[in-house]
Parts: structure tokens; sequence; C-alpha cells
């Protein structure tokens, strides 16, 4: 059995290998922690345990194991599958704690099996790769020892030999070999014997081989081996092979030792508890010789004493008195009314020792006493009700024990019907549950033959009445505590441990115990309840667990829609806040929630499921940052502002109002009434453009012809989106939007264009290169900039002096040819909407270009 070992750092491409091995032949044998339905999923399973520990590398180890062809017939995969768990067991892998796949090949002549394996285990240790050669060398040959396979490195060794003949090797080197095979085959020998480095030295010995040891603060280092028949040559344990280097034979000396010591104490141990169990049971027998003989010595010493005392006593007194003169107390027991109701005898020469008088024969219990004593007819009556009694009471008992039983049983055969275990529910349906039921039956039948007993079996009856009531709600309550997470508090959980606690806060806990059906136990009463039988859908229904995965799944579904929902919002980019946000996504089926430690959520309305902001990561990303991040694009995106609108000769406020809002929103902007804000006589418009969209100048131009009206003030912001209301100024310029065509003999400049754009109030929004090596530059700017009567000149100037080209809208020539005459006429001709600025303070040549 030959191990070779391989690792790698991610698991696809292996996963696939071992499942499909395109165009040839696999098997899957056995799995631990994976799915093995498709590499897919093996690889997923893989890697998600795997993520526990992003430190380590090389996750993946590969173990390819080898038998030799002429061992395929008894390579069944079972014994294929049983050499590869025992392999990992015997280099310290525990197979339970960690993942691994085993999948048989076809595509060698020889039988192989492929082991793939997760070095990082279920509890996040790593299996070491250091020396793990060495560590699978050492496995194999125990794995061979084991299970009788042909000694992969005697076969080696030979195989190397017969090689070396055929190639035509010196006589040195084939000596070596010799000396080599001779060497594993007297270790093979005499090795599995021995426990110390002396021994294992003696035994070589006899085979003619001889070991010298090298130790290091006295521990076993290295080896050389020498052999009488090859004299000359010597072989370290490395070269020999991987089990006999030093450190690998002392670790195997010390493991032989210490099972060897383990045996030796586990069988004087053994030796110990025998002779302890020999003497322990001798005494017991001895005992209880003892005290049977004692016991009936006592009987007869009594009957002695009563056979001779009795005949002459009239009272209880007088007996008592007789048979003091034999050593023999009698000690009596009365009812409330004066009547015997016990005696029981005790002997001086047996103290500790009473017998009441029924043990010793019905002649001397209480009722013949009493009979002898006292009027034998009232004696008998109250004797006779007195055992009627008991009986009632014993039949009680045996009522109610054999009515649990037969209601165990009818458990039992429920349970055992919902498993589909056939065979169990005949035997309880026609056999042990016939026999109980026949038994409870006859209980009743014997208790209806007196009073006391009818009296017990109304009571009987009513008890199990009120425990059924009892139950039946308890059911009822267990079944809503397990459909309720199911129904109303679904999205308030996420995994089957989360379900329980939900079901737990609503009075119940679900108990699942190895080897037995799941219960379901009323937290105050401790009640047990079959969960199969209360689960929702009943017992023919998919088992609770599979149908909390099942919501568990529908819930992951869910936050992946929702995610898509938010990608979707998130695309349009349609809301500057979350309170819009929440405006918005009822269209798409949903509501936004803030819980009162002000988290915020959403919820599906369909079906209740709600989801953290914080969990939904669309596209991988935190979906917080990306709103955070669309809000504020949004906003830079957008500017606002108030048209205050008063009344006047062509109509009232609100008529007014109307007329602006249809001018403003036919040229693209969004217009609502302000909530709150209309004063009497006064219609307050807030209204949102895009400062960079294709309808900029036709807001522009209607927001120039609603200044330019009687009674209306355009108030706007100008520090940014955020800026509170109060302190929007009025609004005294424009926003405009232009082309520079930059040539290709400018195209180094455009940095410094872009540069000075800023500098002067400018922007640049988008930069294109076209076929002919000109640059396009779409800028825009804001006329009531300090700076943009510098930026007019300094276009015009480029545009005068170089080949660039400024390709603007008819209105933005004419909106800068306005600014141009106001500077130069240094007065305010310009349209109201217009502020002169004041003369540029700089000169061309400021903002020449390089």
């Amino acid at each position: 059995m030959i191990g070779k070992l391989y690792y790698e750092d991610f698991f696809r491409r292996l996963s696939e290998y071992v499942l499909q091995q395109a165009g040839k032949k696999a098997e899957v044998l056995a799995a631990n922690g994976v799915r093995v339905s498709s590499a897919g999923e093996m690889a997923a399973d893989f890697e998600f345990q795997r993520s526990t520990r992003p430190d380590v590398t090389m996750a993946v180890e590969h173990v390819s194991l080898a038998w030799l062809p002429c061992e395929t017939e008894k390579l069944t995969n079972e014994v294929m599958t049983q050499a590869a768990m025992l392999y990992m067991e015997k280099r310290g892998i525990d197979p339970k704690e960690t993942q691994w796949v085993l999948a048989r090949h076809f595509d060698e002549e020889h039988p192989h099996c492929h082991l793939l394996l997760n070095r990082v285990t279920n509890n996040g240790e790593v299996v070491p790769n250091n020396l793990s050669q060495v560590e699978s060398a050492v496995a194999c040959r125990k794995v061979e020892a084991e299970m009788g396979f042909i000694d992969a490195a005697k076969i080696g060794v030979a195989n190397e030999l017969e090689q070396a003949k055929k190639d035509g090797k010196p006589a040195e080197k084939l000596d070596r070999l010799h000396l080599k095979a001779l060497l594993v085959e007297a270790l093979e020998k005499h090795l599995p014997a021995v426990t110390t480095v002396a021994e294992l030295q003696e035994a070589l010995a006899k085979d003619g081989v001889r070991l010298q040891p090298t130790f290091q603060e006295g521990k076993l280092r290295g080896v050389v081996f020498t052999a009488d028949a090859y004299p000359g040559l010597h072989m370290t344990g490395t070269e020999t092979g991987a089990p006999y280097r030093g450190g690998q034979l002392r670790k195997t000396l010390e493991e032989q030792a210490g099972n060897l010591k383990a045996q030796q104490q586990e069988r004087a141990a053994q030796e110990e508890r025998d002779a302890q169990q020999r003497k322990a049971t001798h005494e017991i027998q001895r005992i209880q010789q003892l005290e049977a003989r004692m016991e009936a010595q006592f009987r007869e010493v009594l009957l002695a004493a009563l056979s001779k005392q009795l005949p002459g006593a009239v009272n209880i007194k007088e007996l008592q008195t007789g048979l003091a003169t034999e050593g023999v107390t009698a000690r009596p027991s009365w009812q409330a009314d004066g009547q015997l109701q016990e005696i029981s005898f005790m002997a001086a020469a047996f103290p500790g020792r009473e017998l009441s008088g029924a043990a010793l024969g019905p002649q001397y219990a209480a009722a013949a006493l009493s009979q002898t004593l006292t009027d034998q007819a009232k004696q008998r009556a109250s004797e006779q009700r007195e055992a009627e009694l008991r009986e009632a009471q014993e039949l009680r008992e045996l009522i109610w024990a054999q009515q649990q039983q037969v209601s165990k049983l009818s458990d039992d055969e429920k349970q055992a019907d919902s498993r589909g275990d056939y065979g169990l529910v005949a035997e309880i349906r026609y056999g042990t549950l016939v026999e109980a039921t026949t038994q409870l039956t006859a209980y009743q039948e014997q208790a209806q033959g007196t009073a006391a007993g009818r009296e017990v079996l109304k009571e009987l009856a009513a008890e199990n009445e009120k425990r059924s009531d009892l139950r039946q709600q308890l059911e009822d309550d267990g079944k809503k505590a397990l459909l309720h997470p199911l129904q109303e508090g679904r999205g308030n959980w996420r995994t089957w441990a989360d379900y329980k606690e939900q079901v737990h806060q609503l009075g119940f806990d679900i108990l699942e115990i190895q080897g037995q059906m799941p219960k379901l136990q009323h937290t105050i009463s401790g009640e047990m309840l079959d969960l199969a039988l209360v689960q929702p859908g009943g017992q023919k229904a998919t088992g609770l667990r599979n149908q909390v995965n099942e919501e568990i799944q529908a819930q992951e579904n869910a936050r992946f829609v929702a995610e898509g929902m938010f990608k979707y919002r998130l695309a349009l980019r349609s809301f500057t806040s979350l309170s819009e946000l929440d405006e918005q996504i009822p269209a798409q089926g949903y509501r936004g929630v803030v819980q009162p430690d002000g988290t915020r959520w959403v919820q599906e309305k369909a079906s209740g499921r709600q989801f953290r902001l914080t969990e939904l990561h669309p596209d991988g990303k935190p979906l917080e940052a990306q709103l955070e991040a669309a809000m504020t694009t949004r906003k830079q995106e957008l500017q606002r502002g108030h048209l205050v609108v008063n009344s006047g000769p062509d109509g009232s406020a609100a008529e007014r109002a109307g007329h602006f809002q249809r001018v403003l929103e036919s040229a693209g902007a969004q217009v609502r009434a302000e909530a709150g804000a209309a004063g009497v006589g006064k219609v307050v418009l807030e209204y949102r453009y895009e400062w960079d969209g294709a309808k900029l100048e036709s807001v522009n131009q209607a927001l120039r012809q609603a200044q330019a009206a009687p009674g209306v003030l355009v108030r706007e912001q100008s520090k940014g989106f955020d800026q509170p209301e109060a302190e929007w100024p009025v609004r005294t310029g424009e926003y405009g939007l232009a082309v520079l065509v930059v040539p290709a003999i400018h195209k180094d400049q455009v940095e410094t264009i872009t540069r000075k754009l800023e500098e002067n109030g400018g922007w640049l929004n988008v930069k294109r290169s076209n076929p002919d090596g000109t640059i396009e530059l779409d800028m825009g700017y804001k006329t009531q900039h300090p700076d943009f009567p510098v930026l007019n000149a300094m276009l015009d100037r480029w545009a005068a002096t170089t080949s660039l080209q400024v390709q603007e809208s008819s209105y933005g020539a004419v909106v800068r040819e306005e600014v141009r005459q106001a500077v130069a006429e240094s007065t305010p001709k310009m349209d109201k909407a217009i502020v002169p600025p004041a003369p540029a303070s700089l000169s061309v040549d400021d903002y020449e270009i390089d």
C-alpha cells in the first residue's frame, strides 16, 4: 500500500477531479461533512469550513492510496474504505472531526482511490503537514500489517533491485540494493516484537545485521546499519526507508513499549477484579445461607410459643403475658373502635427480627385471633371490609399503571407508524397493546365486583377526564408555539437554534436526544409531547426540522429578493433620504421599519419576513454604505429650491402656483406643494432638477420666467443639498453646460485646462476621446459664481486665440453674452436674474494655455 500526498490552496479543481474525472469512471465510497451531489456543492462545503481559518494556506490535502494489481480481487469498496479510515487514524486524524471525501477511480490497472481532506477541522484546529510524507509511509506500513496487504516497502526494494539488474548497474550499486533488501526484511521481521534499541540490536544480530545508534540528550536521533554478508558497506536509517529513520524508530519503539505496558497493567487489573468478584460472591452466598437459617429458626421459635400459649389465652394481654414466659413478645395494633387490626411477634433470642401473625399462618392473623378473643361475627365483617378497601387501593394502582402502559404503547405505535417501521407497528398493535388492554379490562372488571372498587373506577374516570382536558390544552398550546415562528414570527429568527429559542419564549422546549424520538416539553409542568404529533401538519407532514429549514431557505430567498429590490432602487438612485426610500419601496411589496432601538429593517409585506439593513449586501457590499453613497451622489446631482407664489392680477396664489408648477414640470423639474408651507394668499412650491441634465436650460428658462412675474420669489440652495431651508438665498444666477473640443495638438494641455476651469468656478463632468484625436470636455458652470466673469473671458479667449472650440446652446451663448456686456459696461443691464459681478481682477495671461 502506497500513499502519496499533495497540497493545494483551493478545493474546486480537486472536487471536480475526484467526482467527475472527465472521461473516466469514478465512484464515491464515503464522505464526512460535505455534499457529493456535485463538485460545486462539495467545494462550497469545504471552503465554508476553511473560511473559519483564513490564515491557513494550502488547506487542501489530497492523498492517493494505491495497491499492487495482484491485490485487486480482495480490494472491494468496503475493504478500500476501511483501509482509508484506518490510514487516517494511524496518522492521528480523527475521521469524525474534519471534512473528507473518498472516491475510487478505475483509470489505472492497479486499484487506487483518492482521499480529499480539509486540513481545517470542525473545531477550527489544523491538521499539520510537516513530516506528513514520513507519517504517511509509517501509517501505510501499519495498515498493511493490520489488514494483511502486501508490504509495499519490501516490494519497492525488490522492484528497485530488479530494475537495477535490468539496467546493468555497477556491482557496488547492486550490493547496496541487496544490503537494503536484507535490512528491510530483517527490520520488518524483528521491529514489531521489540520495545528498546538494545532489544532491536539483539534481534537483528541473529540475522547478521548490526545497528549503530546515535543518541542526543538521551534520545535516539539516528541509526546506521551494517550486515555481515556485505562487509565494508553501511546504510543510514533514512536511506533504508522512512519508517527506519532514527526519530521514527524511536517513536515506534516508544509506542510499542507503551502498548506492552498498558497490556500488562490491564491484565493485572483484570486479575485483581476477578479475585475481588469471587471473594464478594462467596461472602454474599455465605450471608444468604446464614440469613435463611436464622429466619427458619426464628419462625420455629414463634410457632412453638404460639402453639403452647394461645389455647389458654382469652384476650391479647393474657396472650402477651404467656408468650413473655417463652421469651416472645406480641405487638398488636388496634383500630379506632378498639378492635384488633394487626399483630406481630418478636423473640428475645433473635433481636431486630419481627414477623406478623399472618406471616406465621392464617390462624395467627389478626382476624383469627380476634375471632377467638372477641365477637367472631363483628371481627370477621371488619376484616372483610378492610380487605376490600386494600384490594380496591391495590386495584387503583394497578389500573392506573396499566392505563399508562396502554397510553405509552399507543404513542409508540404512532411513532413507529410515522417512521415507517411497520414491523414494530404490527408487533405493538396485535401483540403487546392487545395484552395490555386485556389486562386493563380484567382489572376494571375485578374492581366492578365491590362497592369500593366501583368508587375507585369513578375517581379514576374523573381524573382521566381532567387529565385528558389538560393534555389536549397542552397539545393545542404546543402546536401554536411551534407554528407561531413559522407564521407571525417569521423574519425574527435565522437558524434552527433561533427557532428553538422562539418556541422556548412561548413556554416550550424542543428536546433532541441521541437515539430517541424528539420531544416537546412544557417548560412549567415538564409534561412531554411527541414532537411528530404536534408539529405543523401533524405526523404525516415533513419533519419539523425540515419545515424550519424550508423557512430558513425561504428567508434566504426573500433576503436575496430584497437585495435585488434594493439593487434596483440603487440603480434608479431616485432618493435623497431614507424616508424618501421608505415611500418608494412599497411599490415593490416592501415597507421600512424602524425599531425602538433605532435600527432600520425592511419587511416583505406579503410574508412578514424582515431583515436588518446591516444583513443585506447587494453585489456583496454592505447595503447601508451603498445607500449612503447613492444618497450623496443623488444630492450632488440635484438642485432644489422654493417658488413662493403670491396672488396677483392674473389670478389667485393657488391658480398662479398651478401654472408655474406645470411650466416647471414641462421643463423637466420635479415639483410639489410643500406640506404646511402654504399661507393666506401664498403658495410655496418645492422643486428639484438635475443640474447636469439634458433639460437644464429649459429649467433655467422656466425659473427666469417665474422670476420675471410679479409677486413671485425664487429661493434656491447655494451651499449644498443639506443646507437648511431658512438659509437659502434668492436665486441670482443660473446653471449652464458647454462642451470644449480640444484639438489633438493641445491634448497634453487637458489637465491644465481642467485645473483652470475648476479654479474659476467651472467643473468637468465627462472627458471623451474621439477617433480624430480631439478630446471633448463636458463642463458646467454657475453664473452667480464670483469668478464666472473670469471663466467667461477665459472661454472667449480660448475660442479666439487657440483652436479650442466652445460648443453651447444658443441660450447658453445669450447668458454668457449678457455677462460679457455687464462686465464691459460695469452696470447692471442684464436680466434681473443675473447679478453683474465685479470686473475681472485677473489678466488674460493668468488663464493663458501653456
